[in-house]
């Protein structure tokens, strides 16, 4: 697993250089270890290739950490009516209720700054890679940390007027569509449910915290993450109907994906499982099934050179980690449990939960005592609802009429989908809170991952003795 090691030590040598970054320069005496450790472990033709990929993602960390050297919007202007100007970041970032949006590379009286806004606006949605000049007042965020500025504004402002000094015309043009579709889903589905497919299947968050709550509280949020269960879905899916009409259809499938992936923002989750579903389904074609976890590893690999501070994320946080589940401690549960559809099912949750579990309670203090129950029931449904959100999105870039016809469909799709959640989070103690701190997250893992080692290198002896 040559290119999952090398995703390791790519997550070392950023680490590493944020350590650096916040003058916390004792944290090298173990990364720097750490990497040549992994690096006597690499097969010899794999060194070079390494310390190439190494040196790359240092000096792209380099380059993405210099705007954060600049000074942070100072306290003196904080509450006080100012202009600023910034340029709007991609559509991930963007909210329905309220209507908002984020800001970066600003200025102040042409002085620049490296904070990032969250701009509130009732009547006007930016488009990503225009620079507007807005006019409010500023407040301060309250939950800032030393990493969260990395990945989180520092700054919120409402304002009432937004002035336009320059659009990416790429990007407006496809966030009109996007504004499209999802005024044409708001108007030809009912309610909750076209809420419910546009925070699941669009990335665009519209549900209030009441809304959310039973999917928070049942462990099944991460349907709004769209990730690794959404890609593979709809890529399997794709490729079946398309296999029909041609020989292509891989091909066809990862580029409807890419665009898909446009739509929403290139948020690292299904930037990852795009590449993911690609490489593991062009080395089907070409009769090479790939490692699993090699082709997870190539997949970070790739985010990390682009985007090297999306480690800090919550969202590739537990994309990884959950698909690191699947490929590596489902099997595990599966050889005790069996190998039918559902004991590989119920593997999978198992898997995910156990990993899961604890960083969930680290961020957001909370333990679902209904998550696996819940979620043995909602992902197998995600197969229906995924495939119908995808061909209601469609129906509603053709046209209006279309999509009130599918939504005939669509609707008792999702409200099933809201009652089953719901049902599931009336369960007693479904959720329970807890937070676990930093040391006791690091000694969880530490824990399980010596296990996975010792229970695999015992298994590889078993097979080499037999």
């Amino acid at each position: 697993m040559p290119a999952f090691l090398t995703f390791l030590t790519g997550i070392l040598v950023i680490v590493g250089e944020l350590s650096v970054f916040l003058s916390n320069s004792y944290l090298l005496f173990i990364v720097i270890p750490l990497i040549f450790l992994i690096l006597i472990f690499q097969r010899k033709r794999f060194v070079f290739l390494n310390i190439l990929i190494i040196v790359t993602i240092c000096s792209v960390t380099y380059l993405k950490l210099i705007p954060y050297r600049l000074p942070a919007i100072p306290d003196e202007i904080i509450d006080r009516d100012i202009s600023i100007k910034g340029k709007v970041l991609d559509f991930s970032t963007q909210r329905l209720y309220p209507q908002s949006f984020e800001i970066g590379n600003i200025e102040i009286d042409g002085i620049p700054y490296s904070s990032r806004i969250k701009v509130y606006s009732n009547f006007y949605q930016s488009f990503p890679g225009s620079t507007v000049l807005l006019n409010g007042r500023i407040k301060k965020s309250s939950y800032l940390t030393s990493l969260s500025r990395f990945t989180h504004p520092t700054h919120y402002i409402s304002v009432n007027n937004i002035e336009v000094l320059s659009e990416n015309n790429f990007f407006t043009s496809l966030g009109k569509v996007r504004e499209r579709i999802i005024e044409r889903v708001k108007l030809s589905m009912k309610s909750d449910e076209a809420f419910l497919l546009l925070s699941s299947i669009m990335g665009a968050s519209s549900l209030s915290s009441e809304e959310r709550a039973p999917f928070e509280s049942t462990g099944t949020a991460h349907i709004f993450a769209i990730s690794g269960l959404h890609m593979s879905i709809l890529g399997e899916f794709l490729n079946s109907f398309l296999r029909l009409f041609t020989l292509l259809s891989p091909v066809i499938t990862i580029l409807i994906l890419v665009i898909y992936n446009l739509m929403l923002g290139f948020n690292v989750s299904a930037l990852r499982s795009v590449f993911m579903y690609g490489t593991m389904s062009l080395a089907r074609v070409a009769g090479r099934p790939g490692v699993p976890l090699n082709t997870l590893g190539f997949a970070g690999i790739i985010i990390l050179i682009f985007s090297p501070l999306s480690i800090l994320s919550v969202s590739f946080q537990l994309s990884f980690m959950a698909v690191f589940a699947l490929f590596v401690v489902s099997p595990l549960i599966s050889r005790f449990l069996g190998n039918t559809y559902l004991f590989r099912l119920l593997s999978g949750v198992i898997a995910i939960q156990l990993l899961l579990i604890p960083m969930m309670s680290y961020y957001f203090g909370t333990v679902s005592l209904s998550a696996f129950i819940a979620n043995i029931a909602v992902i197998p449904f995600m197969n229906i609802c995924v495939p119908v959100g995808f061909i209601q999105v469609l129906c509603a870039a053709l046209s209006k009429p279309v999509s009130g016809l599918f939504s005939n469909i669509s609707n008792p799709v999702y409200s099933f989908l809201n009652s089953t959640t719901t049902f599931f989070s009336r369960f007693p103690l479904s959720s329970l809170g807890f937070r676990m701190n930093l040391a006791e997250l690091f000694i969880y893992y530490s824990v399980v991952f010596v296990f996975l080692i010792v229970f695999y290198k015992k298994v590889r002896f078993q097979k080499s003795a037999i």
